[in-house]
């Protein structure tokens, strides 16, 4: 009798720890599932350019730096409107380059030359616009992705002053758009900015609920799961690629972004510590999958 006892005892711990497993996988689901749609949703906000503008070759040399001179050159004069350029600003700029240009490194120094030489340029802020607009007078949709980065960037340091509004409907009117954009444009961003706000509030919560888990009942396992998604992002990989082609693209993305070797190319001083923020943030997340898939 007491064998038998022993035995459902076994059973019923045994039902315990599988019901525990489920739960716990269902909750690291769960929280996968919403870090991704607020990110799938943020990311639905990255406008495309046409790959002309991005794509080297000495053919298309000359019209790209004439895109550059005029976009960077316009980004940089928002950047300035409340004075000195900040490091959110050129976080910002260089965000720009490497996520809605998807420009290689080399390219990304030229263009961050344009954003720092401006004031030395002699160009006005109605002239880069209406190289701008000569450029895409029969493409609505990029004179809007211009107007959409302008925003982008007065908004990178939290605050649209009076200047910066000023000199962006200044540049709707000279790109021959509308109000109705203007304000379809305002209202994108701050839907965007929402969204984010949701999943730092959401990040927040679960890295509050892990301290208590770990200071209560110990380390939940599943616990390493929930900010995967965000290491897999920052390589440009997903959970399911293999060790090598992780490993592939770790490196790739070390070579383009190690400080030193940007530094010998030309990266202008200023920007370098955002270069090195970059390279530490792929270096932590490759750290992070390393350690979590068990690969070295």
């Amino acid at each position: 009798m007491s064998q038998k006892s022993s035995h459902i005892e076994e059973v019923r711990a045994r039902l315990e720890l599988l019901k525990d497993l489920y739960r716990r996988t269902l909750g690291s689901l769960r929280v996968r599932l919403t870090r991704n749609y607020y990110e799938a949703q943020i990311q639905l906000k990255r406008r495309t350019w046409p790959w002309h503008l991005r794509v080297p070759g000495p053919l298309l040399k000359n019209h790209q730096h004439r895109f550059y001179a005029a976009m960077f050159g316009l980004l940089a004069e928002i950047a300035a409107a409340d004075g000195a350029v900040n490091a959110a600003e050129r976080e910002a700029v260089q965000d720009f380059a490497t996520d809605n240009l998807r420009l290689s490194a080399h390219q990304v120094i030229t263009a961050l030359k344009f954003f720092r030489e401006t004031r030395d340029s002699g160009q006005t802020f109605e002239s880069r616009v209406a190289e701008l607009y000569s450029m895409f007078r029969l493409r609505p949709d990029l004179r809007r992705n211009v107007v959409d980065a302008l925003i982008d960037m007065a908004y990178s340091d939290k605050i649209l002053n009076e200047h910066e509004d000023r000199l962006i409907v200044q540049a709707v009117v000279i790109l021959k758009l509308n109000r109705k954009d203007y304000i379809e444009l305002m209202e994108e961003h701050a839907a965007e900015e929402a969204l984010r706000s949701k999943l730092f509030q959401f990040e927040d919560e679960l890295e509050e609920k892990t301290r208590r888990t770990s200071a209560g009942l110990g380390a939940d396992p599943t616990q390493s799961l929930i900010f995967t998604s965000s290491h897999y992002d920052i390589l440009g990989c997903a959970p399911t690629d293999s060790a090598s082609v992780i490993k592939r693209r770790y490196r790739k993305l070390v070579l383009q972004h190690h400080p030193d070797r940007l530094a010998a190319q030309g990266l202008p001083e200023e920007f370098r510590e955002t270069a090195k923020k970059k390279f530490q943030e792929i270096q932590a997340a490759y750290e992070a999958i390393e350690e979590e898939r068990g690969f070295r």
